[in-house]
């Protein structure tokens, strides 16, 4: 899916990209839905943040290591 979307912002231009933000909404059932963010720092740092009815939880992978 990375592939398809760095083809279409221009291929190899798109490789100077050093940081990325996605944002979404999860959907599960029972209209369990909320706001997800991930953001992912080239090549090994992602943070992903999902804002639930209980509060906000955030995830860390620095690297090899993560909390």
């Amino acid at each position: 899916m990375l592939v398809k979307y760095l083809e279409a912002v221009g291929g190899s231009a798109a490789t100077s990209t050093k940081t990325l933000l996605l944002k979404g909404k999860r959907e599960a059932s029972q209209d369990r839905n909320w706001p997800n963010e991930i953001t992912m720092a080239i090549p090994d740092k992602f943070l992903i943040v999902a804002t639930t009815p209980q509060g906000t939880v955030r995830q860390i992978v620095n690297g090899d290591k993560a909390p």
